[in-house]
């Protein structure tokens, strides 16, 4: 049996394309509300965005942002990292989103960076020893499509939220 490829969601451009979609807008409604648990119904008016903030540095040539969603006062920027990079590990492209109270951060990793094993990460700013929290308006979450995908394979059970994102670890069309 030939296997029927499709393009590889890990890729930015691809990425971009599947998320700024019309007709994929339940599916990302969704995806946040499970990544974030905000309520879907919030997020009935977001907006959707292509946004391209070329970041130079010197040891790369550039950092783009992937998709920014805004709805009422949160910015959320969804980003696909097929590859890890010590530096600007977390692109944050919030620079026309400061006046947003609650600024959000996904990131989808086709590697696993953390030591546990859990397919959402989230990370808040706060003091190391008091773990008083500097900020409450930013969250950074780390999906683990790699964790999710490894899980699929095993056949394990997986949960509504893996089930959401295993279209994004994959390019075989029967996977999908």
């Amino acid at each position: 049996m030939k296997t029927v490829k499709i393009l590889d969601p890990n890729y930015d451009c691809i990425f971009k394309t599947i998320m700024l979609d019309k007709d994929n807008e339940q599916y990302l409604k969704k995806l946040i509300s499970l990544i974030t648990n905000i309520d879907i119904d919030y997020l009935e008016n977001m907006y959707v965005e292509d946004v391209e903030n070329n970041i130079e540095i010197e040891e790369y040539e550039k950092i783009n942002s992937d998709v920014i969603v805004t709805v009422g006062n949160h910015a959320i920027n969804l980003v696909i990292k097929k590859y890890c990079y010590e530096i600007m590990e977390d692109k944050m492209t919030f620079y026309d989103y400061l006046n947003m109270i609650m600024m959000i951060q996904i990131n989808f990793d086709m590697h696993s960076k953390f030591k546990g094993e859990k397919d959402v990460y989230e990370f808040i700013m706060q003091e190391v020893n008091t773990k008083e929290v500097l900020y409450e308006g930013l969250r950074v979450y780390h999906v683990d499509l790699e964790f999710i995908r490894k899980k699929f394979y095993e056949k394990k059970q997986i949960n509504e939220l893996e089930k959401y994102c295993l279209p994004l670890t994959t390019e075989i069309v029967l996977e999908l």
